[in-house]
């Protein structure tokens, strides 16, 4: 069973997108992406989401935990820029904003 998950709504910054497949292999398989911030679901049930530099993802406290992907990005400022177009998009469709209920559509 594959404990990182890639939602099918997932948001990338342009210069993740010419790389997408591979970044998320390497993801997949615990490999180094250098740069690459990723934003997820909450582990946490009271926060909506985190975002993480790749690297502590490979950490062993998250290797055997599902994490779902909603979000790549090149850098943390572009990760930023991420999270804004998401609640955007979650207000536009919603009328609110809940990451979870807007990522579980």
């Amino acid at each position: 069973m594959d404990l990182m998950l890639f939602h099918n709504k997932l948001y990338v910054d342009q210069e993740v997108s010419k790389q997408k497949n591979k970044i998320i292999k390497k993801l997949k398989h615990n490999k180094e992406t250098f740069g690459v911030y990723v934003i997820t679901l909450s582990m946490n049930p009271e926060d909506e989401l985190d975002i993480y530099p790749s690297y502590v993802l490979r950490q062993k406290e998250y290797i055997d935990r599902e994490i779902i992907v909603v979000g790549i990005a090149s850098d943390q400022d572009k990760a930023m820029e991420l999270l804004t177009d998401m609640a955007d998009d979650c207000f536009d469709e919603m009328g609110t904003i809940s990451f979870r209920q807007f990522f579980r559509l």
